[in-house]
Order: structure tokens, then C-alpha cells, then sequence
């Protein structure tokens, strides 16, 4: 059981804050104190307050930079696939454009090759290789490739077979033994097939 003595102890110790006697203060110097701290805590209380607003904000500015980040995101891979589907057609119509062309030149290129092994006259000749050299640069330039394809085996993606003949020699078979007229190809598109003769399976 505590004594008066020690009460009073107690009591002082807890009347002093900070190092301050309460029990010495005036009535007026502890209003100018209660005051002071009012005032305190109610600075205190702003500045958290404005803190919270300031966070919320903040927040708020982090969900619209997102928003605005993924929007252009989206917009940026609209566009490449926007860019990409343009240079795929682009690259579509070039190439169907080169082979019109070339379906053009190559039935007056075949019929130059056959003038050629038909003329004798060595100057009305010449005179013809000129023109067909022009048309050989001419489908080179396009990338036009012909098929090579006398000897090889027939192919009926690349070949049309205008007869078959008969053969003793079993390497040959299924064979092309002739050329009528050369098929070219565009790339990996056959744009016209080899007229040929072959040997019968």
C-alpha cells in the first residue's frame, strides 16, 4: 500500500512534460502551452492531410500515365501491323505486276528463240539475237527465271507433257527427252509450265 508521500510523487512526475514543472506555470503561461499544442496537432493534422491528398494525386497521375502508356502501346502495334499488311500488299502487287509483264514478253521471247533456229542468213540473224538478247536482259532484270528442265524427270508442277514415247533404256524413263517451249518461274510461283516430251514410264 502506497503512502501520501509517494502519491504525490507520482503526481508531480506526471504533471511534468518536456522537462516542464506544469505545477509552475500560471494559469495564463498553461493556456499559451494547451494552445500551442492545439495548434500543433492541427498543423500536424494539415500537412497529413495534404500529404493524403498529394498521394492521391499521385495515384490518380499513375492511373492516367498507365491509361496513356497502354493506349500507346496499342496504337504503336496498330500501326506496325498497319505498316507491315501495307509492304505485304505493296509487295503482292509488285509481284503481280512483274509476272503480267512477263506474260507479255515471254510468247514474243519464245517465238524469237524459234525465228532464231529458223533463219539461215547470217546477217538477218544477227540482227535477231540483238532483239532477243534485249528480251533475255529484259526478263533477267524482272528476275524471271526459265526452267531448266530437259534430262530431269518429269514434273507435273512444272512440266505439261505434250506426248510420251517409248524407250528401251530404263534410266530414262519418266524422263523429259525434249523441250518444246521453256516454262518460267517468278520467285517460287511456276508463271507458265515447260511444254516437253517424255519418255513413257
Amino acid at each position: 500500500m502506497q503512502d501520501n508521500g509517494s502519491k504525490q510523487t507520482e503526481t508531480k512526475g506526471a504533471e511534468k512534460q518536456g522537462g516542464i514543472d506544469l505545477n509552475k506555470l500560471s494559469k495564463e503561461n498553461l493556456k499559451t502551452l494547451a494552445q500551442a499544442l492545439i495548434d500543433e496537432n492541427t498543423e500536424m493534422e494539415r500537412q497529413f492531410n495534404e500529404l493524403k491528398e498529394q498521394s492521391g494525386q499521385l495515384e490518380k497521375s499513375a492511373q492516367k500515365a498507365k491509361q496513356l502508356s497502354d493506349m500507346y502501346t496499342a496504337l504503336n502495334n496498330d500501326f506496325n501491323n498497319y505498316r507491315k499488311r501495307n509492304a505485304e500488299i505493296e509487295t503482292i502487287s509488285k509481284d503481280n505486276a512483274v509476272i503480267d509483264i512477263a506474260l507479255k514478253i515471254i510468247p514474243v521471247y519464245d517465238n524469237l528463240k524459234i525465228a532464231l533456229q529458223s533463219i539461215s542468213n547470217i546477217s538477218d540473224r544477227e540482227g535477231v539475237e540483238i532483239i532477243y538478247r534485249q528480251f533475255t536482259d529484259a526478263l533477267d532484270s524482272l528476275n524471271i527465271e526459265r526452267i531448266d528442265c530437259k534430262g530431269q524427270p518429269f514434273d507435273p508442277n512444272l512440266h505439261t507433257a505434250l506426248m510420251a514415247e517409248e524407250t528401251d533404256d530404263k534410266s530414262l524413263r519418266g524422263s523429259v527427252k525434249e523441250v518444246f517451249a521453256d516454262g518460267y518461274r517468278y520467285k517460287d510461283k511456276i508463271i507458265k509450265q515447260s511444254q516437253v516430251i517424255v519418255y513413257k514410264q
